[in-house]
Order: structure tokens, then C-alpha cells, then sequence
């Protein structure tokens, strides 16, 4: 690698710049979030690449363009491979671009106000990344034993709540139509502004279910008496299933 750094607009300090910003982040995620993770206001992705790797909306853009060199770098040395080297850094470049990816989807806006105002319409979710039976443990060389699951780092999501940023990235690729269609869009108007989008040809029927069709009914027990409950940790209750097939054929 120095070798090859040579004639290259790489130097290998900032190479190790570079892990150590990736090493910085981890630290933050590991260290300062508290262990169980959660689930934060979109702004937060701020704080968490401001004091985890010293990034922020003015820096962004000149950590991308040397995160882009050290790609190509990767680049040009798996090219050079048959000159008697022997590298492995087939992983390298994708998650140095999914890391770039994830930085342009933080701060890729025209302006830092834009880009904050963005923030508003998205949730920062923290998440212990744990192995399971069988899995390579990268962090200490070894293999997750039979029944013991380790804790092997943090997933950190940043997901978006607003459709209509989603619709106006497509709209921004010049795609010509746009076709939505389900069963439930019903009205279509509120749906058209959640989207953000305006659609100039629309086709709503009525329901095919008539009113006379219809039975509301709010069954609290079922015909032995049992409680009826659809709550997630009696899905696969057997009595529960029971109960609730008898009383809908009774």
C-alpha cells in the first residue's frame, strides 16, 4: 500500500486519519449512547457524526471528496493485482461508498438550513448488532460459541417518515409518470398531499362491500368464557386460537 500511495494524491496519514474517524464513531456509538439504543429525533444524526467523527455540513463535502480518492486508490491497487501482489480488499470500496451514500443522504442539500429542516422529517434509530450461533465474531478473531450470543457492535438507522421527500427525489430524476394504485388510497385528495405530489388523472370507484355486507361487533370474550385478546404475544396461543375459532363458528 505505501508503495502504491506513492504516486497517488493519497498520503498514508490521511489514511489513518481516516480509520481513526471510522474507530472515533464506533467509540461514540459503543461508549456514549447508552447501551439498550432507541429511537431519537432526526436531528441527532448531527451530534452523532459531529462528536463521533468530527463531521458537520461545512466539512462534509471535502471528507467525501477524500473518501472518493482512497476509493479509487482501492481501485487502482486491485487493478495492479497480477504484478505479484496479492490483495484482499474486495469489501473495501462498497462500504466506503455505502458509508459516502449514507453521508449525502444526511447532508446532501443546497444549504445547511435545508438540510436541517430535512432532518425534521426523519427518526435516528440505535441498535445492538448481535451474532448468533455460528457467526465470524470480527471483533476478537474467533467463532460465537454454541449457545452464547455477543454483542458485536451498533446498527445505526436513519429512516424517513415523510413520503413525499421519497416522491420528490423521484420527481427530481425527471421520471414522467408516477402510477399509485391499491384498494386503499381512499380519499385520494388527503393522499395526494401527503405524497406532496399533484396527479393530474385519478380513478376512484366505490367499495365493492356494501353497507348490508358489514357486522361491527366487539367480542371481549369468547363462548367458554375465555378472554379474547389479538395482541402480539398471544398470536401463537394455541387456547387463544381455539377460543377464537369456536366463537366465530358459533
Amino acid at each position: 500500500m505505501p508503495e502504491m500511495a506513492k504516486d497517488s494524491s493519497v498520503k498514508m496519514e490521511n489514511l489513518i486519519r481516516l480509520k481513526s474517524i471510522f474507530l472515533q464513531l464506533e467509540h461514540f456509538l459503543e461508549e456514549e449512547v447508552a447501551a439498550p439504543g432507541g429511537s431519537f429525533h432526526g436531528e441527532y444524526i448531527f451530534e452523532i457524526f459531529a462528536k463521533g467523527a468530527n463531521l458537520t455540513y461545512p466539512n462534509h463535502s471535502i471528507f467525501l471528496c477524500f473518501v472518493k480518492q482512497v476509493t479509487d486508490l482501492i481501485m487502482m491497487i486491485q487493478g495492479n493485482g497480477s504484478q505479484g501482489r496479492s490483495f484482499s480488499m474486495s469489501t473495501g470500496t462498497p462500504k466506503l461508498d455505502h458509508f459516502s451514500g449514507c453521508i449525502k443522504r444526511i447532508f446532501g442539500t443546497s444549504t445547511e438550513g435545508q438540510c436541517l429542516a430535512k432532518a425534521r422529517s426523519y427518526r435516528v434509530h440505535i441498535s445492538p448488532r448481535r451474532a448468533k450461533t455460528g457467526d465470524r465474531n470480527k471483533g476478537n478473531g474467533g467463532f460465537v460459541g454454541s449457545k452464547h450470543v455477543s454483542n458485536t457492535g451498533r446498527i445505526l438507522s436513519y429512516w424517513c417518515f415523510a413520503p413525499a421527500l421519497a416522491m420528490h427525489e423521484l420527481e427530481s430524476l425527471q421520471v414522467r409518470s408516477i402510477l399509485v394504485t391499491s384498494g386503499t388510497l381512499s380519499p385520494l385528495p388527503s393522499y395526494s398531499l401527503e405524497l406532496g405530489l399533484s396527479f393530474p388523472h385519478t380513478l376512484e370507484n366505490s367499495h365493492i362491500i356494501t353497507k348490508e355486507q358489514i357486522s361491527v361487533q366487539v367480542i371481549g370474550k369468547g363462548v367458554s368464557g375465555k378472554f379474547l385478546s389479538s395482541s402480539y404475544e398471544r398470536r401463537d396461543d394455541i387456547e387463544y386460537i381455539i377460543e377464537l375459532g369456536n366463537t366465530i363458528i358459533r
